[in-house]
């Protein structure tokens, strides 16, 4: 291995382990070989993946996950310190993301739940609010969001999606959060080389508003400092995201002036928001309680004000 400046060793390979109960990421290796393939025969290749080392060949148990030895690319942005520029930075590089997957083929048959939009979120959020009644939390989270606030979230996200006849699915990188871009070196990045991106076992079918609104989720709901957020943080940091989304031309797909790319982000971010509140809080049993109370009081101001901008 090279030597930095500091003379510590640059790192050459990632080791990556995957234990996941989810039959589409256990099968790391396929999926990076799968988005390589496509990426090399894009015209402009303003999206890179890492080169595959080696693999699990053989695995199934507890003892023999799936791994992979991947190139190390360099250092990813980081999810929650994200100063504005780099946020337009990151806005940006999601979008040649996206542009860059624009017919990318399926490379396994769809499940019955992401054969549409509609199918898919009612799925998921009919799947997380089991799972908040089986860990015993959904008396908490109703003291916070009763059955009338639940339900018109999911109105509202299953609604929109029917009525703008969105149905539509795309093979999408899955979970683009900023920790897997990579800014490449300027003296290893060619003219067309922009972004290196990694984590390519979460290829899936998702439908329109999805990444953008992941990515709000990843940066500022799920924001590991719950102590110190209150729910006016919270919601201005995610009216700024929005901002920031829009001008960089997200949703992806989504046709219509900043208002309506706006209001499309917004009921995509709700799912996000019933996703979080009965899965990610209400669905953890190792959370504390003092958390739980935390976080879900830090979402109802932006819960309201979801629901208020998106009402027909």
């Amino acid at each position: 291995m090279p030597e930095r400046t500091d003379g510590t060793q640059q790192a050459q390979a990632v080791l990556k382990l995957r234990h996941d109960p989810r039959q589409r990421l256990q099968k790391p290796a396929e999926c990076l070989i799968v988005a390589r393939q496509f990426l090399s025969g894009r015209e402009t290749r303003s999206i890179v993946a890492p080169r595959l080392l080696a693999h699990a060949t053989d695995y199934g148990t507890q003892a023999a996950w799936p791994w992979v030895i991947e190139e190390y690319l360099g250092e990813p942005l980081h999810d929650h310190t994200l100063h504005a520029n780099e946020r337009e930075h990151f806005a940006q590089g999601l979008w040649l993301l996206q542009q860059t997957l624009g017919g990318m083929a399926s490379l396994r048959a769809a499940t019955p739940e992401e054969r549409t939009a509609v199918a898919l979120h009612t799925a998921r959020m009919d799947r997380w609010w089991q799972l908040c009644e089986q860990t015993g939390s959904a008396s908490l989270v109703s003291q916070y969001f009763d059955a009338y606030v639940q339900q018109q979230m999911q109105n509202r996200v299953i609604g929109w999606y029917v009525g703008t006849d969105a149905k539509r699915m795309f093979w999408e990188h899955g979970a683009p959060s900023p920790r897997r871009f990579v800014p490449l070196p300027a003296e290893h990045q060619p003219a067309s080389h922009q972004w290196g991106v990694l984590s390519w076992e979460h290829l899936a079918p998702r439908p329109t508003g999805y990444a953008a609104a992941y990515a709000i989720w990843v940066c500022c709901i799920m924001h590991p400092n719950w102590q110190g957020r209150s729910g006016d943080t919270l919601l201005t940091d995610v009216q700024e995201w929005i901002d920031c989304m829009v001008r960089n031309l997200h949703p992806f797909r989504v046709e219509g002036d900043a208002t309506h790319r706006a209001r499309w982000l917004r009921i995509a971010l709700l799912e996000r928001c019933f996703g979080t509140i009965a899965a990610d809080i209400g669905g953890q049993v190792r959370m504390s309680n003092s958390e739980r109370n935390a976080r879900l009081q830090s979402l109802v101001p932006l819960v309201t004000w979801l629901l208020d901008t998106t009402a027909l």
